[in-house]
């Protein structure tokens, strides 16, 4: 909403793959004792996020998104009952827990000797009623700690390096250090779009899905989402056009099973196209069916066509792609008179004549 960036590191191998911002190598002796605006995987240990730009992260908590984190544990392990594989790494599913600990809170710097713990009892460390992330057990042994003797309170897990064969044993751990990750969740439950839906589950098949592109109205739609053709990631499907009567008949949603000539209704189209007055964007592709004629013959290449950024269309200057799938030429450029003539114009989806 408030539109601030960051420049961090992402971890696309490590861990479970998913893509992980790293925000710190926390070290044993002096935890963070470096903070950098952006963090990298060649940083020393000791080197996290800066307050100003750890903030903005943890600020999501603040409008009901949330944050996953995880680590992986670099050194020498102790643990109550000895190192096991799955002590590799800890992984808690909603910093929201980690942010209302009653004794340490997870606060605005990553500086802090103890990122949170909470203590049913005095705050002592002491008994069967804490929980510690990233702490130190003691001052004359600062090695960086965890434990889940509470283990329900910080959602917490211990994990083998991939995040796979996590358990909620209540234990505790010491470690040399830790390199520290998050994963942001947005606030709202309803996912942005069809590339969502696949990315947090390979496994979706197409069919009809409830998005919200415009994720600060709140809006949401019922779209069919493609997730088998193209490329496999994901598409919404807006249309079936025909070579006739383009799309003759507009509905609310589009299935696969419609007819050639329907679209999605101009109330849904434009709720899609709306992130284009935001800064965002939409990455259009089609699947040509049928008989194709080209300026040179036709190639493998024509069985779909691919434009980066509809941005692009819509600011063509004969023909901007606008409100409506119902239009004959959904959009067309040319330099010169808008005749379709010449080699300085460029027509998606539209009628040579």
């Amino acid at each position: 909403a408030n539109g601030d960036t960051l420049d961090i590191y992402c971890e696309m191998d490590a861990l479970d793959g998913t893509g992980w911002i790293l925000i710190g190598h926390r070290d044993k002796r002096s935890g963070c004792g470096t903070l950098v605006p952006t963090v990298k995987a060649s940083d020393a240990v000791g080197t996290c996020l800066q307050d100003s730009a750890w903030q903005k992260l943890r600020a999501i908590l603040d409008f009901e998104g949330d944050l996953t984190m995880a680590t992986i544990n670099h050194g020498t392990c102790e643990y109550s009952s000895g190192c096991s594989p799955a002590a590799a790494a800890f992984k808690v599913g909603s910093t929201r827990k980690l942010a209302t600990a009653n004794c340490v809170p997870l606060g605005g710097t990553l500086s802090a000797d103890t990122w949170a713990h909470h203590e049913d009892s005095e705050c002592a460390g002491t008994g069967n009623d804490y929980c510690t992330f990233l702490g130190y057990k003691d001052s004359a042994d600062r090695r960086t700690y965890a434990s889940q003797v509470c283990s329900d309170t910080f959602d917490m897990e211990s994990c083998d390096a991939d995040l796979t064969g996590c358990s909620v044993g209540k234990s505790w751990w010491q470690f040399e250090a830790v390199s520290a990750y998050v994963q942001v969740s947005k606030a709202g439950s309803v996912p942005l779009d069809c590339k969502e839906i696949k990315a947090a589950n390979p496994d979706s098949s197409s069919g009809v899905y409830t998005i919200q592109p415009d994720q600060a109205n709140g809006d949401t739609l019922d779209i069919y989402c493609e997730m088998d053709a193209l490329d496999g990631t994901g598409w919404i499907l807006i249309g079936h056009r025909d070579k006739r009567s383009g799309c003759g008949t507009l509905v609310p949603t589009v299935k696969a099973s419609d007819a050639v000539g329907t679209c999605l209704q101009d109330s849904a189209w434009q709720k899609l196209r709306a992130i284009l007055d935001f800064e965002g964007d939409l990455t259009m592709a089609t699947i040509n069916h049928g008989t194709c004629e080209y300026s040179s013959g036709c190639s493998p290449a024509a069985a779909a066509f691919k434009v980066g950024s509809t941005r692009k269309l819509a600011t063509a200057n004969c023909v901007p792609l606008g409100g409506t799938l119902s239009a004959d030429t959904w959009a067309h450029h040319e330099d010169s008179e808008c005749a379709g003539t010449g080699n300085d114009y460029c027509t998606f989806l539209g009628y040579k004549d």
